[in-house]
């Protein structure tokens, strides 16, 4: 009778987490997706029009000209100031379209991809989601293709911060196993991937390393 309990409570509780790993595995929507783009590459790009254009709506936009100040641009008040010199040499000043309408947006694309591929104008992407989402994502359009990969996990320290890093060993080795699989699938075969791990799992790291073959 009490094994025929136990087993109930197994099967049980095996069917929840099931179903918390389908709810986690879940695909999740792309809440936002924005581009960051140098005016020197949107004066290569496009057409003199366009270009005046993007100036106008710049000039008139005060969170991005506050964001170059901040970032140590010099004052910007007006389209000389956009300029290295006096001519037509366009300082790289980052064009962030988070502070732009959707139109703005999707009209710049349009016209720096009339004639170019958008994978080849950008020179990197950046996620801002829970990694093992973000693995997921990219993994298809990235597979063996990346040639440096570097992770940062929690050192298991077994002290909650800002993050969660306090987890039963098993726990830490099969969340890490995981994102493992992805570096696995996304490095190039001459890639180079780095591990940084302190006394606390440093161990646990070498077993999985080891056992994946790196």
């Amino acid at each position: 009778m009490v094994r025929e309990i136990g087993e109930d409570i197994i099967d049980f509780l095996a069917q929840i987490e099931d179903f918390q790993k389908r709810l986690w595995e879940k695909k999740k929507f792309v809440l936002s997706t924005d581009y960051v783009i140098t005016l020197d590459r949107i004066h290569q790009y496009t057409d003199k029009e366009f270009l005046a254009y993007t100036i106008k709506e710049t000039l008139q936009n005060p969170k991005q000209i506050q964001e170059w100040e901040e970032l140590g641009f010099g004052k910007i008040e007006k389209e000389e100031d956009l300029f290295f010199r006096r001519d037509t040499e366009y300082k790289k000043l980052p064009l962030d379209t988070k502070y732009f309408d959707s139109a703005f947006k999707y009209n710049l694309l349009e016209r720096l991809t009339e004639h170019n591929n958008l994978d080849e104008l950008l020179d990197g992407l950046l996620i801002k989601s829970e990694n093992w989402q973000a693995l997921n994502t990219i993994l298809e359009k990235y597979k063996e293709q990346i040639q440096i990969i570097y992770i940062d996990p929690p050192f298991n320290t077994g002290k909650d911060f800002l993050y969660k890093d306090k987890f039963q060993d098993s726990t830490w080795l099969s969340l890490m196993d995981d994102r493992l699989y992805f570096v696995n699938a996304l490095l190039k075969i001459n890639g180079t991937f780095y591990l940084h791990l302190d006394e606390n799992a440093n161990y646990l790291g070498k077993m999985l390393l080891r056992d994946m073959n790196f």
